[in-house]
């Protein structure tokens, strides 16, 4: 199996801008677990999931998580 067979064609993303609340929404209306950041010009910014958002939930002083991403 290849990842191209699981991935979704028309997927679910954000902005930057988008309010926690409404990703939190978006999660559970489509019962997914994170969605893609898209920036202004169309490049991906990152990922948000639900981990993240229960991460951050637990103490509202953790800064963002690390990426593991290369940049």
């Amino acid at each position: 199996m290849n990842v191209e067979q699981l991935m979704t064609r028309d997927p679910i993303i954000v902005a930057p801008q988008t309010p926690v609340a409404e990703i939190a929404r978006l999660l559970l209306e489509h019962r997914i677990n994170g969605v893609p950041v898209i920036g202004l010009e169309g490049r991906m910014l990152g990922i948000i999931t639900a981990g993240d958002l229960i991460y951050r939930a637990a103490d509202e002083t953790l800064g963002p998580r690390t990426s593991i991403c290369q940049k």
